[in-house]
């Protein structure tokens, strides 16, 4: 049974003294109802909530949080004492006819390896590379296709493999990547340690949110390998600042909603004129500090269930490169396809994507 009496680790991860159920791990989704919450269902399996006496325990813990928090998309984030493992959930908010409901996604306990993603090998070797050092790195495509998953890979193996430096600022926190992560040559040597800091600011106030970007730039090491991860582009003042950060020598890597490459451009510029800068100011920013724009698509293993992620991707190595210089063009329309279009038959070779690209 469980002690509501919990004791506050921090302030957004509590100590919850639980009796688990055996099958508590394999549960993904809560849908909680706000004025009878055991009156609600389970996943995978669709299993009313009141069933179980051990899961009452826990909606009753999930329920009270959800209660406290005062934006719509939240995240709930504990730990069962003697664990160390911390829990996460991603909530939202839903408003129906009779009442509020809370949906309630586990997050995993954790980020999968790059290697694990079922990329193909150049994509792979793309993705860990240490070329990739600084400017913007953007995946953007539709909700649930894995844009997240894919860049919490990729700062994982940053992390891991090149001591990297991360400061995360998301609305909800999605992937468990704060802590330490020492690394180690191929003969077992100790290279260094990496460090990941994850806070979560709410992005219903625009400008709570854009000054913490802002003031992300004051808190990183004197040092390279320097990672800011936003978990969304969503108004101009935090894609301004994420520009002006990428061009001070960090890498600021963040997801975005859109259908393509091409409308993802598109739809960053719009953003940032929303701040009153020009187009040719944004232009130059934009085409001076992008790296990498990625739509991602999570697509049918054919004769499974499985799903693998369908890549389509965009690298620019300086402000002299053809995408630059495609974004820079006044009608964009004009030649930004063609170069999307040759990068993504480099990609489908299979051939070293930044050699092929960066070919004079």
């Amino acid at each position: 049974m469980a002690n509501l009496n919990s004791k506050k680790n921090s302030n957004v991860t509590e100590s919850i003294y639980f009796t688990m159920p055996h099958d508590f791990d394999s549960i993904s989704d809560f849908y909680i109802p706000a004025i009878t919450p055991r009156s609600g269902v389970y996943y995978p399996g669709a299993v009313h909530i009141h069933t179980n006496d051990f899961i009452d325990d826990i909606v009753d813990y999930l329920h009270t949080q959800c209660l406290k928090k005062q934006t719509d998309d939240f995240s709930i984030r504990f730990r069962i004492a003697n664990e160390k493992e911390t829990i996460i959930f991603r909530g939202r908010r839903i408003k129906s006819i009779d009442c509020d409901w809370f949906a309630l996604r586990r997050l995993p306990k954790k980020v999968p390896e790059l290697s694990q993603l079922n990329f193909p090998k150049n994509l792979y070797d793309f993705f860990k590379s240490e070329k990739i050092e600084n400017g913007l790195f953007i995946v953007c495509g539709e909700t649930g296709n894995g844009k997240t998953t894919t860049l919490a890979s990729i700062i994982n193996y940053r992390l891991k493999n090149m001591a990297s430096f991360c400061m995360t600022i998301e609305d909800p926190i999605e992937m468990p990547l704060e802590g330490y992560y020492d690394n180690f040559d191929k003969n077992n040597k100790y290279t260094g340690r990496g460090v990941c800091i994850q806070t979560e600011v709410s992005s219903a106030d625009e400008r709570e949110y854009g000054l913490a970007v802002k003031g992300a730039l004051r808190s990183y090491p004197t040092s390279s390998n320097s990672i800011l991860f936003l978990g969304e582009i969503r108004d101009g003042l935090t894609a301004m600042e994420a520009l002006k950060i990428a061009a001070s020598g960090h890498l600021v890597m963040t997801t975005l909603h859109a259908n393509d490459i091409q409308s993802g451009i598109k739809r960053y510029m719009d953003m940032c004129k929303s701040t009153g800068k020009s187009i040719e100011e944004i232009k130059s920013l934009l085409s001076s500090v992008i790296r990498v724009i990625v739509h991602q698509e999570l697509v049918n293993v054919h004769g499974t269930k499985d799903k693998k992620p369908s890549i389509k991707l965009a690298y620019s190595q300086d402000s002299k490169s053809q995408l630059a210089g495609a974004i820079n063009q006044e009608k964009m329309d004009s030649g930004l396809p063609s170069v999307l279009q040759l990068q993504h038959a480099i990609v489908s070779s299979g051939k070293n994507i930044i050699e092929e690209i960066t070919k004079p």
